[in-house]
């Protein structure tokens, strides 16, 4: 698996082990591109999406359409756990700013922390976990870190993290960091 950026990777990463998925979290719905793929390209069922601008869910809803089996939620990612009270195959973070949109409204390493950690406790055995840390925007550097440190510090004999970078790329590009949560054997 040698693909171009981190999308490409997140992109492989989920079409390799996800099957028969149920139920997936868009924590950073933006304009709806990763709730589009897990519904069209990965068959996920239900698909709950969070993003705190309204800008975002119209973007999103034009983008979806009338996709069955997708919820939209203007509020946080980290109070995720207020909406779902079940079990989530999938969860994927694309942090950062609105694509197009206005580069001062971002994540934040407070609430995207907070968010990862509610993440962790809702997903399944199995379950997968993608991250997209873009590094070229104001608070950018602090989010990573805070990300990168929270990762660091899960039981590997609960959690299996994979991170990736491409070092001789140009202007700062995204990591990738793929988490699966091991069963109990």
């Amino acid at each position: 698996m040698m693909e171009e950026n981190a999308l490409d990777y997140m992109h492989s990463f989920l079409e390799d082990q996800v099957k028969n998925r149920d139920l997936a979290v868009d924590a950073t719905l933006g304009t709806g591109r990763d709730s589009l793929y897990l519904k069209d390209s990965l068959k996920i069922q239900r698909i709950y999406g969070f993003d705190i601008q309204k800008e975002a869910l119209d973007q999103a809803k034009e983008r979806l359409g009338d996709r069955e089996g997708i919820q939209l939620i203007q509020d946080s990612h980290e109070n995720m756990g207020h909406y779902i009270h079940e079990e989530v195959d999938v969860v994927c973070f694309n942090l950062g700013y609105l694509p197009g949109g206005d580069k001062a409204v971002i994540t934040k390493k407070e609430s995207t922390c907070r968010a990862i950690e509610e993440a962790l406790k809702l997903l399944r055995e199995g379950g997968l976990m993608t991250i997209l840390l873009y590094r070229s925007h104001k608070g950018a550097q602090e989010e990573v870190e805070a990300v990168l440190n929270l990762l660091s510090q899960l039981d590997q004999k609960k959690f299996l993290v994979h991170w990736l970078s491409f070092p001789n790329q140009k202007n700062q590009p995204a990591y990738f960091l793929g988490l699966k949560k091991r069963t109990k054997k």
